[in-house]
């Protein structure tokens, strides 16, 4: 019986494993939260735009991509040191300051993406009537968002810029291509998990930091890390 009490009191303690998954929990969501804030210029598009065939439609939409680079970075950053600390104080701050120094470091690849998206939602509503190439535009637009996340992560994991940076990236992508599709998998299950009705609004605060710490379990699963990055530069 004191053996019970013993552990239940360690379990229930302030600095117990119950504590820790709490804080856990807590510091996942200030960071989904944090990433919501960043994509939030997409949201509101989405919400009163929508995507349409409209040349302001598609402008509007390449600049509410912008935003998403630094914070695709920021939130693979932040949901590091989250797993890496198991809970560790600072992820909102880590957060916010990775998405300062993401807004300098991936200016480039931010305005990138935002011209891909302007140049691939003019493709799909000019071949939207021929299924041959619609899903040609298609598979063009997952190569770009496979790209978007090779650059994020590698910018989280090495300290490399500019052109160095998207060549390693890419270069480490092109060599390991199972891991991209396991990026992708795990990001449409996120974002299908998003969609659900009634929950889907609660599952999308978590549903960022827990795909991108899936991510980052991969990443170590498969060998795909600091070391494999800064390999394809030399």
């Amino acid at each position: 019986m004191s053996a019970l009490l013993t552990r239940t009191g360690q379990l229930l303690a302030h600095d117990g494993r119950i504590a820790g998954w709490l804080l856990a929990i807590w510091r996942c969501f200030l960071i989904g939260v944090s990433f919501l804030a960043t994509a939030a210029p997409l949201l509101v598009f989405h919400a009163l735009v929508g995507w349409q065939a409209t040349h302001l439609a598609i402008a509007l939409f390449g600049l509410a991509v912008v935003p998403l680079v630094p914070g695709v970075h920021a939130l693979l950053v932040a949901t590091e040191r989250l797993l890496d600390l198991g809970g560790g104080a600072g992820a909102g701050r880590a957060f916010w300051a990775a998405l300062r120094s993401g807004a300098r470091r991936l200016s480039g690849a931010a305005l990138a993406a935002g011209i891909a998206a302007v140049v691939l939602s003019y493709d799909i509503a000019l071949v939207g009537h021929d299924d041959a190439l619609l899903l040609a535009a298609i598979g063009a637009t997952l190569l770009a968002i496979a790209a978007l996340l090779a650059v994020s992560v590698a910018a989280a994991q090495t300290d490399l810029r500019g052109v160095a940076l998207v060549s390693a990236a890419l270069t480490a992508a092109l060599r390991r291509p199972h891991i991209v599709l396991c990026w992708l998998l795990l990001s449409a299950i996120g974002a299908a998990a998003s969609g659900i009705p009634l929950v889907g609004s609660s599952v999308a605060v978590f549903a960022p930091p827990l795909v991108a710490i899936s991510i980052h379990i991969c990443n170590r699963a498969l060998g795909f890390g600091r070391e494999r990055l800064e390999t394809e530069t030399s």
